[in-house]
């Protein structure tokens, strides 16, 4: 049996959205923050299909896509050094264009458009969570301070979510038609992702 807490916001800055539902979260003492954001096309079930995935995800999303071509899939790959002028660390992401199809593919960083998080994972992260002055989108900033903590972030590429376009809804199988037919050899452009081993969907 669950309870759940709703939490709507109207038109305010994302970041700061997603920070006041974490505290409410943490406030709450609830077990997992679940986004959805409002122009995204989810199955009724797709707490449940995120949910089995609780004992080795820490965040987990469902396959997504941007709304604008290229339409690429919100899943990223981290390349990570150091600035020796400004004397810190620094990240770049890459998004994984080949990503495993049907698995439960473990990555750096997933967008936020759909997710579900562990609130432990937060109270092992210092605040603020979402709220930044970085360049990068604060989906993709929190995923990598959870990967500094030790979290592990999954993306479930079984579940396919659309995205509200412009008036096309951006779902896989669209993706798929459209490379076809602007770009035939894509899938000889990008190497398979293989940074971690897929994980089998539970239940199949």
């Amino acid at each position: 049996v669950f309870n759940f807490y709703f939490v709507q916001v109207g038109r305010m800055f994302t970041p700061a959205a997603r920070e006041e539902a974490a505290k409410k979260a943490v406030e709450y003492g609830c077990d997992f923050l679940f986004f959805i954001d409002d122009d995204m096309i989810c199955p009724d079930d797709l707490f449940l299909k995120l949910y089995r995935h609780r004992h080795v995800a820490d965040v987990v999303a469902p396959l997504a896509f941007t709304r604008n071509a290229p339409y690429k899939p919100v899943c990223y790959a981290s390349i990570e050094g150091w600035d020796a002028v400004n004397k810190e660390a620094y990240f770049i992401n890459n998004t994984i264009m080949n990503y495993q199809r049907n698995k439960l593919m473990e990555v750096d960083a997933v967008g936020f458009g759909a997710a579900l998080i562990n609130v432990n994972i937060l109270k092992k992260i210092k605040q603020p969570w979402f709220m930044s002055s970085e360049g990068t989108g604060e989906d993709i900033l929190f995923s990598y301070k959870c990967k500094k903590v030790g979290g592990k972030v999954f993306m479930d590429t079984s579940i396919n979510i659309g995205h509200v376009g412009h008036p096309q809804i951006i779902t896989e199988q669209f993706v798929d038609d459209y490379r076809k037919s602007v770009d035939p050899i894509h899938e000889n452009r990008y190497p398979e992702f293989k940074k971690y081993d897929a994980l089998t969907i539970l239940g199949e």
